[in-house]
């Protein structure tokens, strides 16, 4: 009998490293998997940022946008929002303009909606319109080109508020600093065109406009707009229009406060409105 019969020998420390290897390499022991006998894959599916679509809130033309026109932001789908305004012309009380605004997303493309003004004039007599509101988005705000919409609407009631209106709008946005004081620089750009039904002459009015929005922190919008004087022949936007102001799109709470010259005011006149939104 050899003097090591009946002993086991020692693993030299190739065979050691071999054994370990194999082991940490078993499917049935990485990462801590139970031994099941069948490997366990995860896969973590990347976030998609929300999609800032630059929508604003009740304009003096009655579909969302910046203060005076339309922009090009849909509501998200599922989405209902309901929205007022008051609009004070020469910032006096003889003359009080109301407007209303409620609106769903159909899909994410696609809003349908109403609008409606009540002009409150002296001798206690007032003034209304109403009627209907759509938009549909075409294109996303992605890479480089902007996000695109058309739209139209209308209000009828009061022969001289009377009006039917298509908009084409574009709008883009240029991140600052997502994490910072100022995180990000829109611009708006769109054409209106408008078919005015008064008492004595029917007319129309193309009108040009622009305009740019600040997001702050806490959603809150620094936002100016300028538009061109219309081509109407009765003349109804002697003056340039213009607003100035902020927009607070909370989403269950939105603020609206601005100064504006609707081109027909001698001066500039205060504007706000208030609204919510919520998810059906």
């Amino acid at each position: 009998m050899s003097p090591t019969s009946g002993t086991i020998r020692p693993l030299n420390k190739t065979a050691l490293l071999a054994l370990a290897v194999a082991v940490l390499n078993c499917p049935l022991v990485q990462a801590g998997q139970p031994l099941t006998g069948k490997e366990i894959k995860e896969t973590v599916a990347p976030v998609e940022a929300p999609y800032e679509g630059g929508r604003g809130l009740l304009t003096l033309q009655g579909p969302s946008g910046m203060f005076l026109n339309p922009t090009s932001g849909t509501l998200p789908q599922g989405k209902f929002t309901l929205q007022y305004c008051n609009f004070y012309p020469e910032n006096r009380t003889e003359v009080v303009a109301h407007g209303w605004m409620a609106a769903y997303g159909i899909t994410d493309w696609l809003e349908i909606g109403a609008v409606a003004n009540v002009v409150n004039v002296p001798v206690d007599r007032e003034l209304g319109v109403g009627g209907p509101l759509v938009r549909v988005r075409l294109l996303r705000d992605r890479e480089w080109w902007p996000q695109l919409s058309i739209g139209a609407y209308g209000k009828y009631g009061t022969n001289v508020l009377q009006q039917t209106s298509v908009f084409l709008a574009a709008y883009k946005r240029l991140p600052l600093d997502e994490d910072g004081f100022f995180k990000s620089l829109g611009f708006h750009a769109g054409v209106r065109g408008s078919w005015f039904h008064g008492d004595f002459a029917e007319d129309d009015s193309i009108n040009g406009y622009g305009g740019a929005e600040l997001q702050l922190p806490y959603r809150v919008y620094l936002v100016g707009e300028v538009g061109t004087k219309g081509n109407t022949p009765a003349g109804r936007d002697p003056k340039t229009p213009f607003a100035y102001g902020a927009q607070w799109r909370l989403g269950a709470v939105n603020i609206t406060f601005a100064g504006i010259q609707n081109g027909t005011t001698e001066k500039v006149s205060l504007y706000y409105g208030v609204g919510s939104a919520i998810p059906f």
